[in-house]
C-alpha cells in the first residue's frame, strides 16, 4: 500500500456514510417496486446496487491503485448492526434464485412470484417495530420463511426435484455471486487508544492463475478445472443436477472462466483453489501519517475441499491449493514484500531466505469435534491436517528439486528444475538475478475448546524451534559488537528440555537486554543500515522470538511421549487392525504413565508448580504459541494459513496479533505467556478489539456474525486468552452468535403462496413448538417432503401432536390426523390419562367448491372420551365447515391408538376473535400452549374460548415471534 493510497485512506469524508445510510434508509420505507421488473437481468442489476447500497451505508469506498477500497471509519462498536442487514442478507438469496431462474430460461411466471416474493419479504421486514432483540428474531424468522419460499419456487418450476437440492443450489450460487460481484479490498481504520496513531488492517481477496506446474513425465499444466472432475460429479449430485438439467450447465459456462480466479466462501467448499483466501496488511502510521510498522500474512482457510467426500481426488485438489499459493505471481507479491524489510541487510549477492510458515487452528484429531466432522474425507481419526502435510510434502519435493531465481530489477520469478538449471547456467546464477532458498515449515495449534485434546504433532513443536533458528541467524547479522544481541542470542540457543518442568522464564538478564535492545534500535544505534521500519520490525521479531521461546519448552519426558504417540500413529497404525490396536495401547499407556508421574512430580515441585498453575489456569499455552509464531513468522517470510473457515479462530488470532503489534508500538513490549492475569487483562482491554474480524467476515461471507463458542469454550467463560471474551460487550457476543446462523441461512418448509398469504405454515408452528416449554420427543421421524419431526410433544398435563391435516391428498404435504394419532401409540399407552392436542389444517371444500385453509385447535380427553374443535373464527363465518372429515380421521386414528373403536362426543365452539382470514395460525398456536399448559398454568377449554378479545390479536400475532426463537 503506497503512501497515497493510505492518504486516502486516512482522509475520507465521513460525512459520505450518513448520505448513503439516508439513501438506504429512504429505500427501505419506500413502497416496494421490485414488481415493476420485468427481467430477469434488469432485477439482477438492481439486487446487486441495493446490497451494495446496504454496505455503503457503513463504510465508503476509496479509489486507488487502480481498484476500489471499501473503508471502514474507526468505530467504539466491534459490530456495526442494524435490522436491515438482515433484509440485505435477504437479498443475497434472492439474488441466487434470480441467476437460477435466468439460467433455467423459466417462463415469466416465476419472475412474477419472485418479485412478488421480494415485495413482501421488504414489507413484512421492514414493518417490525420492536426492541432490537425482539426485531432481531423476527427479522431471522422472516428471513427463514422468504428462503423456503424461494426453495419452494424452484421445485415448482421442475428446477430441481428435492428441497435439500434446491437449498444447496441456492447456497452455491449466492456464495459464488458474492465473491464475485460484492467482495472486495477493505481497509479498517484502527485508533490506538493513549496514542495519536492508527493501524490500518487491510484485506485484499486472493485471485488466482495457472500456477504452471506440470507432474513428471507430463507434457501439459495440471489441470482440475476443466472436463470431468471429480468435485463436479458431487457438486453436480448436491445441487440436483441430472439429465434434464439445464440452469446449472448455462451457469458453468458462463461463470467458470471467473470461477477459476476466485476463491469459494467457508461455506461453499466444493470447487478448487484455497478457500476464503485473503492478502492481509497490518500498518501502523503515526501522527503525520507516516508509516512506522508494517507486516503481511495470507489468511487461509485449511485446504482441503470438505464438501469433496472420496479421499483421492480430495487430496488431488488439495495439491492443487497448496500449489497455487506457489505460482509465480504470488512468491514475487511475498519476496517483494519480504525484500522491502530485509533488502539492506541480505543484499545484492546473498541468497534470499525465504521462511514460510504454514499455521493452522485446528482441533487435531479430536473424536467427534466439529473440525473431525467436517473433514469428511479424511480416515477414522484422521484429520485435516493429514491433506495439509501430504500436500505440503510435495511441495518440498518440488522446491527440493528446483531453483528459485528474483530477478533485482523487477521482482519477477522464474523456477528451473535443478538438472536444467546444471546444464544452462553451469550452477552460476545469472547477472541480475538472485537465488531464493524457500523453506516451507507447518505447525498447528488447536486454540479452541478442544485444545486440551489435541493432537500434538512433532512439526508443531520442531518447526516452531526451526522457526527461530531461522530468526537467530538473521538476528546474527548484527551480532558482532552488540553485547545485548548476544544476551538474547544466547537466551534463543538455550535448551529446549528440562526434567521436570515445562515452564521456561526469560530471566533479569534477559528482560533487561531486550529492553535495552528495543530502545537501540529504535534510535538507530548501531543499527543504521537498517531502514527505520526494518529496526522497528527486527525489535518486534526478538520479542515474539523469546516469548516463543518460553512457549515450546517441555520436559524430556513429555517430548519422549510426544515422539512415541506420534510413531505409533503415523506408522504402526498402516497395519490393518492390529496396528489400531497397538497403537490404541502405547498412546493409552503412556497417558496413564504420564498422569501418574505428573502427579508424582507435583508433589515435589509442589511450591514451584502451585503459582504457576494458579497463573495460567485461564490461558491457553497454543493462544500464546500461535500469536508468538504468527509475528515471527510474518517478520522472517510469510505466516500462510488459517483454521476450518478461515474466519472465526484465524481472525480471533489475526485480533490477537494486532493487539502485541499496537501494545508494541506504544509500549515498547508485549504481552508475555508469563505474565500475570492482571497484566493480560490490562494489555486486551486496552489494544485488543475485534471489529476488523467482523468487518472481514462480512466481507468474505455477507453478514458480521462469528461462531466463537467453541473458541471462547463453553465451561470456560472468562479465559483471559481469548480476546473477543474480553474486547466484546456480553450484548456483542451475543449478537456475533445470532448473526452468525445467516451465513448459511435457515430454510422454513413453507410455500410460495402461504409466504404470499401471510399465514402460518405447517413448519412455523412446528418451530414455535419446538422453541416453546414443550419436552420433545428424542426420536426424530421422516414425514412428507423429506423432513423430519418431532412425532409429538409432552407437557405435565397433555401429548402436543405436529400440524395434521384433515384431508388426504393425492400428493401429500402434511400428515393426516389419524397419522398423527398412529405416532403417539407408545407414549399414549405410558400416559393414558393426558389429554392430545393438534393444530389441524382445514383443507376439505366448502360445498365441495372452495377450499379452505384454516388452522384450527382439536382436543380429544381420553377420560370423557370427549373431542372439542375450536376455531379462532366466529360462529357466522365457520359454521358451514364440514367437520365430517375431522370426525372420520379422528375415529380411524383413535382406533389405531386404542387397538378397538372408539365411540366420543365432538363439539364445536368458536372464539370469535379472529376477523381475518390469515392470522389463524398464531390463534391456533397460542390456544394449544395455553390449553397444554406449556407457557402457563393449563386452561380449560371453556375458559380459553373467552380468555382473548379481537383487541388482543396484535399482541398475540407478535408473541409467536418471541417463540420463534433460535
Amino acid at each position: 500500500m503506497d503512501d497515497t493510497t493510505i492518504e486516502k485512506i486516512l482522509s475520507v469524508d465521513l460525512n459520505l456514510i450518513q448520505v448513503n445510510k439516508e439513501k438506504w434508509n429512504n429505500f427501505l420505507i419506500q413502497p416496494p417496486t421490485w414488481s415493476e421488473y420485468k427481467t430477469y437481468e434488469n432485477l439482477q442489476q438492481n439486487l446487486t446496487e441495493r446490497r451494495k447500497d446496504s454496505l455503503n451505508s457503513k463504510t465508503i469506498i476509496v479509489e486507488a491503485e487502480n481498484k476500489q477500497i471499501r473503508v471502514f471509519p474507526h468505530s467504539e462498536n466491534n459490530i456495526d448492526f442494524e435490522i436491515s442487514d438482515v433484509f440485505a442478507r435477504g437479498l443475497d438469496f434472492a439474488r441466487a434464485a434470480t441467476e437460477i431462474l435466468n439460467n433455467a430460461s423459466t417462463d415469466t411466471s416465476a419472475l412474477s412470484q419472485l418479485t412478488l416474493l421480494l415485495d413482501k419479504f421488504q414489507q413484512n421486514l421492514i414493518s417490525k417495530h420492536h426492541n432490537k432483540e425482539k426485531q432481531l428474531q423476527d427479522a431471522r424468522n422472516e428471513l427463514e420463511r422468504f428462503n423456503g419460499a424461494l426453495v419452494d419456487l424452484l421445485i415448482n418450476k421442475s428446477i430441481v426435484k428435492k428441497r435439500s437440492e434446491a437449498i444447496q443450489a441456492i447456497n452455491f450460487v449466492r456464495d459464488f455471486l458474492w465473491k464475485k460481484d460484492i467482495c472486495m479490498p477493505i481497509c479498517v481504520i484502527e485508533n490506538i487508544k493513549e496514542s495519536n496513531s492508527k493501524m490500518l488492517r487491510y484485506s485484499e481477496p486472493m485471485i488466482f492463475e495457472d500456477p504452471g506446474f506440470k507432474r513428471r513425465n507430463a507434457n501439459g499444466n495440471i489441470n482440475v478445472w476443466d472436463k470431468d472432475q471429480p468435485w463436479k460429479t458431487k457438486l453436480y449430485k448436491a445441487v440436483g443436477v441430472n439429465e434434464n438439467s439445464t440452469w446449472f450447465k448455462s451457469f458453468l459456462e458462463n461463470n467458470l472462466n471467473e470461477m477459476k480466479k476466485i476463491s469459494s466462501t467457508p461455506m461453499s467448499r466444493y470447487t478448487p483453489n484455497p478457500a476464503n483466501a485473503f492478502l492481509c496488511t497490518d500498518l501502523i502510521v503515526d501522527h503525520n501519517n507516516e508509516v512506522t510498522y508494517s507486516s503481511s500474512h495470507e489468511r487461509v482457510a485449511v485446504t482441503e475441499p470438505l464438501s469433496v467426500s472420496d479421499t483421492k481426488s480430495c487430496q488431488e485438489v488439495t495439491d492443487w491449493n497448496h500449489l497455487q499459493l506457489f505460482s509465480k505471481a504470488h512468491l514475487k507479491y511475498e519476496l517483494n514484500n519480504f525484500m522491502e524489510q530485509w533488502g539492506d541487510v541480505i543484499g545484492d549477492n546473498k541468497p534470499i531466505p525465504l521462511t514460510i510458515l504454514h499455521q493452522t487452528l485446528i482441533s487435531d484429531e479430536v473424536t467427534f469435534s466439529p473440525d473431525q466432522i467436517k473433514a469428511r474425507a479424511s480416515k477414522v481419526q484422521s484429520s485435516v491436517i493429514d491433506s495439509k502435510s501430504k500436500a505440503n510434502a510435495a511441495v518440498r519435493r518440488m522446491l527440493e528439486s528446483s531453483t528459485i531465481l528474483r530477478e533485482k530489477r523487477t521482482g519477477n520469478i522464474e523456477f528451473i528444475s535443478n538438472k536444467n538449471f546444471n546444464s544452462t547456467y553451469n550452477k552460476k546464477i545469472p547477472a541480475g538475478w538472485q537465488k531464493v532458498t524457500v523453506e516451507l515449515l507447518e505447525t498447528n495449534n488447536g486454540i479452541n475448546m478442544w485444545s486440551a485434546r489435541t493432537r500434538v504433532r512433532n512439526k508443531d513443536y520442531d518447526d516452531a524451534r526451526k522457526l527461530i533458528e531461522n530468526a537467530k541467524k538473521m538476528f546474527e547479522t548484527f551480532s558482532v559488537d552488540n553485547n545485548h544481541l548476544k544476551t538474547v542470542i544466547a537466551f534463543l540457543s538455550s535448551p529446549n528440555h528440562s526434567l521436570f518442568t515445562p515452564f521456561k522464564f526469560r530471566g533479569s538478564k534477559v528482560k533487561e537486554a531486550i529492553k535495552n535492545l528495543t530502545l537501540e534500535l529504535r534510535n538507530g544505534s548501531g543499527f543504521n543500515t537498517l531502514s527505520k521500519k526494518a529496526r522497528e520490525n527486527m525489535a518486534l521479531s526478538l520479542h515474539a522470538a523469546i516469548e516463543l521461546k518460553c512457549t515450546i519448552h517441555e520436559t524430556w519426558l513429555g517430548s519422549v511421549r510426544r515422539n512415541i504417540t506420534n510413531f505409533t500413529r503415523d506408522y504402526v497404525r498402516q497395519a490393518p487392525v492390529s496396528g489400531h490396536l497397538i497403537d490404541w495401547a502405547v498412546r493409552g499407556a503412556l497417558t496413564l504413565a504420564a498422569v501418574g508421574l505428573k502427579a508424582i512430580v507435583k508433589i515435589f515441585t509442589f511450591p514451584f508448580s502451585l503459582p504457576q498453575w494458579i497463573k495460567h489456569r485461564e490461558d491457553r499455552r497454543e493462544m500464546y504459541k500461535s500469536t508468538y509464531e504468527g509475528v515471527l513468522a510474518e517478520s522472517l517470510g510469510v505466516l500462510r494459513g488459517g483454521c476450518m473457515s478461515s474466519a472465526d479462530r484465524a481472525l480471533e488470532q489475526a485480533e490477537q496479533r494486532a493487539m502485541i503489534k499496537k501494545q508494541f508500538a506504544i509500549e515498547g513490549k508485549i504481552i508475555s505467556y508469563n505474565d500475570s492475569p492482571e497484566e493480560k487483562a490490562r494489555v486486551y482491554r486496552t489494544y485488543g478489539g475485534t471489529r476488523t474480524k467482523h468487518a472481514c467476515v462480512e466481507n468474505a461471507t455477507g453478514t458480521a456474525g462469528t461462531s466463537d463458542k467453541e473458541t471462547r469454550g463453553i465451561f470456560f467463560n472468562a479465559r483471559a486468552g481469548i480476546l473477543s471474551n474480553i474486547a466484546e460487550t456480553p450484548e456483542e457476543q451475543h449478537l456475533a452468535k445470532q448473526l452468525s446462523a445467516l451465513r448459511k441461512g435457515r430454510f422454513s418448509d413453507g410455500t410460495v403462496s402461504e409466504y404470499l398469504s401471510g399465514k402460518f405454515s405447517p413448519g412455523d408452528i412446528r418451530t414455535v413448538f419446538n422453541n416453546s416449554k414443550f419436552e420433545k420427543s428424542n426420536n426424530l421421524i421422516e414425514t412428507y417432503g423429506a423432513i423430519y419431526i418431532h412425532p409429538y410433544y409432552l407437557t405435565n398435563n397433555a401429548i402436543v401432536i405436529p400440524p395434521s391435516s384433515d384431508t388426504q391428498s393425492k400428493i401429500p404435504t402434511l400428515q393426516t390426523i389419524s397419522e398423527g394419532l398412529k405416532n403417539i401409540k407408545d407414549i399414549s399407552r405410558k400416559h393414558p390419562e393426558k389429554k392430545i392436542y393438534i393444530p389441524v389444517a382445514e383443507e376439505q371444500k366448502i360445498f365441495g367448491i372452495f377450499k379452505r385453509n384454516h388452522w384450527v385447535t382439536l382436543e380429544y380427553d381420553p377420560v370423557h372420551k370427549k373431542a372439542t374443535l375450536l376455531d379462532s373464527r366466529p360462529r357466522a363465518i365457520s359454521f358451514i365447515y364440514p367437520c365430517k372429515a375431522i370426525k372420520r380421521q379422528l375415529k380411524e386414528g383413535l382406533e389405531m391408538l386404542y387397538g378397538s373403536s372408539i365411540n366420543f362426543s365432538f363439539e364445536k365452539k368458536y372464539q370469535g376473535v379472529q376477523h381475518n382470514d390469515i392470522h389463524c395460525g398464531a390463534w391456533t398456536c397460542t390456544n394449544i400452549l395455553d390449553l397444554a399448559g406449556a407457557e402457563c398454568e393449563a386452561y380449560n377449554i371453556d375458559n380459553q374460548k373467552t380468555k382473548y378479545k379481537c383487541s388482543d390479536e396484535s399482541s398475540v400475532v407478535q408473541s409467536y415471534t418471541r417463540a420463534i426463537s433460535y
